[in-house]
């Protein structure tokens, strides 16, 4: 939180009308990106009365990856959908419409209409068995023992090789669809992490509770930051279309170039946009970032999740929450429409006749480069060998989303980097500021891949500014280059209450990572269900 001194600063610095002009490219605070990062920083700004700075969002509208659209007469959410725990603060703050998913209501059907749900069940307790022995293991990295490897290397190790359709189904429900990048590029640790460990920490060992419930957003009301949107003017503090190309540090102020040669002038800039978007050269830093920096910069990963929205002229698939496809198309990289959520499902949209179809990674770039006819047409097809040629009803209507190309995120979200030599500050120098420009990186906040990772890394990047604007000493971060490695990062925060450090705890031994014996409606005991997030 700004403190009060800090707020007499910036009542000292704001503009005597209070926002920007609309032709006005001079201000205090630039905020880069009006996503989840930017609209927090706006509100820590806001909440102290300060009004001098404006924010360039590159594309028409605010929110990022927490994206919706109109669907079949329906507001439902396209980006972001599913939420976990400490996303929950966020969205009850905000009056957000949640639905607990159902892991356990589930169906699976291969390339002949065959159901497999019971082998399915059969191969997941064999996952689950090599995943005890992984979480020994992780246990080790966790502990400084040894270097990190892959999820894919581990459960090999601990004798899971996924040579068939049902069991590369198997890991794509418990690794893919959480990560959004294969096994083979999932650090062994990651979900042990802080995102699946939400809550004890005592005598500085991590307590793990049971596997958090997801929801998904069902209704946005007013949607996220209602009371920054209140007080955002656009083309005043908020300016649309203005698709940033370069920010330079290399005089006075620091001087942010958008497209058409538009020039923004301030005294500290924040970057709030994806790594993907620095990854594909879309913004260029004079002088250039340093090599410490740039490096965790293309080190860390973006995972891909895009949700396919299909309207139906009749429902045909039954009442299971999910319905999952183990295709003969499945390999190591791809996995070929492999899960649909069914959105009639209760707790859903009533009478809705819409599906969800899933794809991640690689097949999520394969899917990207068709055209909306052409994925209709496989998705059909796929539908037609599950179901019945006779028995699927017509497609009146689809939505594809392309979060991988789409040039203001390149990736739905920031995860791992790849588990290969990692210095143990990883994570502090991706999200460290360099002179006058300040980053708000999800993949440096320890909720990672999470909104609330977002919203945790402006957080903690708008404290670091107001120290800076009191006068306070607020030097550059000095990377640790002595080599000693570690995974992903350590995340070493103060706040006990919420944040806790991940490199070198000890977790104590448990049941791994997989989502059993997790308390719902329909389980209330949390006792004895088959299998996890299926």
């Amino acid at each position: 939180m700004l403190s009060a001194a800090c707020l007499l600063l910036y009542a000292s610095l704001a503009s005597s009308e209070g926002y920007s002009s609309p032709d006005a490219y001079e201000t205090s605070v630039l905020i880069l990106g009006a996503g989840a990062a930017g609209l927090q920083a706006a509100r820590s700004l806001l909440e102290k009365n300060f009004t001098d700075f404006i924010i360039l969002e590159g594309s028409n509208r605010t929110g990022g990856a927490l994206q919706r659209i109109q669907f079949g007469g329906i507001e439902l959410a396209s980006g972001r959908m599913r939420l976990t725990s400490p996303d929950l603060q966020h969205a009850e703050k905000d009056n957000i419409g949640l639905k607990e998913v159902n892991y356990e209501s589930y169906m699976v059907l291969n390339d002949y209409g065959e159901d497999l749900t019971d082998m399915f069940d059969q191969r997941y307790a064999a996952f689950e068995e090599a995943d005890e022995k992984v979480y020994e293991i992780a246990e080790m990295v966790l502990a400084g023992q040894r270097q990190d490897i892959s999820q894919k290397t581990a459960l090999a190790m601990s004798g899971w090789v996924a040579s068939t359709p049902l069991d590369r189904l198997v890991e794509w429900t418990e690794l893919d669809f959480d990560e959004g990048i294969q096994s083979k590029r999932i650090p062994i640790t990651a979900p042990y992490e802080l995102q699946h460990m939400m809550g004890n920490k005592e005598d500085g060992m991590m307590m793990e509770e049971e596997y958090p419930p997801e929801y998904i957003i069902t209704d946005y009301n007013q949607g996220f930051f209602p009371d920054v949107h209140a007080k955002l003017v656009p083309g005043k503090n908020l300016k649309f279309n203005k698709v940033v190309r370069n920010i330079d540090q290399s005089g006075d102020k620091v001087v942010v170039t958008a497209e058409g040669n538009l020039q923004y002038t301030a005294d500290y800039v924040l970057v709030t946009f994806g790594i993907g978007v620095i990854q594909q050269e879309g913004v260029t830093f004079t002088p250039d970032l340093p090599p410490w920096k740039t490096e965790q910069i293309f080190r860390y990963q973006r995972g891909t999740i895009d949700p396919i929205f299909l309207r139906f002229s009749s429902s045909f698939w039954g009442n299971k929450e999910w319905i999952y496809h183990a295709s003969e198309r499945n390999d190591v990289d791809r996995h070929y429409y492999p899960g649909f959520l069914n959105l009639e499902a209760e707790g859903y949209y009533a009478d809705c006749k819409m599906l969800v179809a899933f794809v991640t990674g690689e097949e999520a770039l394969r899917v990207e480069g068709l055209t909306d006819g052409q994925v209709a047409e496989e998705i059909l097809a796929v539908l037609r060998s599950m179901f019945g040629a006779e028995t699927v009803s017509t497609l009146e209507e689809i939505h594809v989303e392309r979060w991988a190309s789409d040039p203001f995120h390149y990736g739905l979200f920031s995860t791992w980097p790849v588990p290969s030599n990692v210095p143990a500050d990883a994570a502090q120098r991706l999200g460290a500021k360099v002179g006058r420009i300040f980053f708000a990186q999800q993949a440096s906040d320890p909720f990672i891949g999470l909104t609330s990772g977002s919203i945790g890394a402006s957080v903690t990047a708008m404290e670091q500014m107001s120290a800076c604007i009191r006068g306070e000493e607020c030097p550059d971060y000095e990377p640790d280059m002595s080599g000693n490695m570690g995974m992903g990062g350590v995340y070493d925060h103060d706040d006990d209450d919420e944040l806790y450090t991940c490199i070198g705890i000890r977790i104590p031994k448990g049941e791994g990572k997989t989502r059993k014996n997790i308390p719902s409606s329909d389980n209330p005991t949390g006792t004895s269900i088959s299998g996890t997030k299926k």
